[in-house]
C-alpha cells in the first residue's frame, strides 16, 4: 500500500543523478525501485494490467534496474548483487506472466542470499517468492 500511495509522487523521491551521492544508496534505490515499479505494473490501478504508456515507463524502470544489477553481479560482485539480479528477474518473469521463470528465479534468489549470507534479501526474496504464490 505504501508503494501504490507514493507512486504518483516518485520522482520527488528519487535520489538526482547529478548530485553527489554515495555509490552504495544509488545501488539501493535502484534495486528497490525496481521491485516497486515490477509490483506498479502488476497490480497498477487494476483497469489495464499495466499496459498502458504508465505501465510501460514502470516496466522500464523495473527492466532498467534489472539489468544494472546483472551488469553488477557479472562485472563488479557476483557476491554483493547475484541475489538482488534474481530476485528482480524473479518479478520480471512474474510481471510478464513467466510462472516456471519466476518460481526458479525466487528459489535461486533465495538460495543465492542464503549462501552469500545476506539474510535481509533472503528474507525479501521469501516474502516476494510467498507474495507470488499468493497470487
Amino acid at each position: 500500500d505504501v508503494v501504490f500511495s507514493m507512486a504518483p509522487n516518485v520522482k520527488e523521491y528519487r535520489i538526482p543523478r547529478a548530485t553527489f551521492y554515495p555509490q552504495t544508496e544509488l545501488l539501493l534505490e535502484t534495486f528497490y525501485c525496481g521491485l516497486a515499479a515490477y509490483s506498479i505494473v502488476r497490480h497498477g490501478d487494476g483497469s489495464d494490467g499495466g499496459r498502458s504508456s504508465s505501465g510501460e515507463n514502470w516496466r522500464a524502470i523495473g527492466d532498467d534496474a534489472t539489468t544494472q544489477m546483472k551488469a553488477l553481479s557479472e562485472n563488479d560482485s557476483k557476491w554483493n548483487f547475484e541475489q538482488k539480479f534474481l530476485l528482480l528477474q524473479a518479478e520480471r518473469a512474474f510481471t510478464n506472466g513467466n510462472v516456471e521463470e519466476a518460481a526458479s528465479g525466487y528459489d535461486r534468489a533465495i538460495e543465492s542470499a542464503k549462501e552469500h549470507r545476506f539474510i535481509i534479501d533472503q528474507a525479501l526474496s521469501c516474502e516476494r517468492a510467498a507474495l507470488f504464490y499468493l497470487e
